[in-house]
């Protein structure tokens, strides 16, 4: 559903800026998100995790959240 809108605003020439991120368990699909979201032509602010370490999911949720 989302990605079907995310489509149409593109189609209309509209471009977001979208901060994701992640914890550690949520890298490989932050980044194929990343990856997609990119190619549709929106503005992606990755605002990590960038390894798969353990970390604090709430730390990257704050960041996101602020944005």
């Amino acid at each position: 559903m989302i990605i079907n809108w995310l489509h149409r605003l593109q189609n209309q020439g509209i471009e977001m800026k979208i901060a994701i991120g992640t914890d550690h368990g949520g890298v490989e699909l932050k980044d194929k998100l990343k990856t997609f979201l990119t190619e549709i032509g929106h503005e992606v602010d990755d605002l990590g995790c960038y390894c798969t370490d353990s970390v604090d999911y709430p730390d990257y949720g704050f960041s996101v959240a602020e944005k």
